[in-house]
């Protein structure tokens, strides 16, 4: 809880992609009022063949079954972060890190299922 850790996936985009677009992205949502958008979408580039049905079936996400068997995160909870995403947090955003992360979350089954949620 609370530390670094290797988070596994399938690779589903590229390498060598620029990441400031998303860095300003993530920026953007966690700064503003801004509904929580995917960057990513169909038509996106930077996605290799066969990426999407990887992330649309979930498959992507597959080998994170190892950092569940490691302890490093579970089955249910706060997704993880990365490294930037975390130096942008608010002091109540990082309480998020108090709870082991988790393989799936409320976002993955909302965006799934179609359901909108509002605060």
């Amino acid at each position: 809880m609370g530390r670094p850790f290797m988070c596994w996936k399938f690779r589903t985009m590229h390498m060598g992609n620029d990441g400031s677009h998303h860095q300003a992205h993530l920026k953007h949502l966690i700064h503003s009022n801004a509904p929580m958008v995917k960057l990513d979408a169909k038509t996106d580039p930077r996605i290799i063949p066969f990426g999407t049905l990887l992330r649309q079936t979930g498959i992507d996400e597959l080998p994170q079954l190892l950092n569940v068997l490691r302890g490093e995160m579970s089955l249910i909870g706060p997704r993880p972060c990365i490294r930037y995403e975390y130096n942008e947090f608010d002091p109540w955003h990082r309480q998020r890190t108090d709870a082991l992360p988790g393989l799936t979350g409320l976002w993955q089954v909302s965006a799934r299922t179609g359901c909108r949620l509002r605060r």
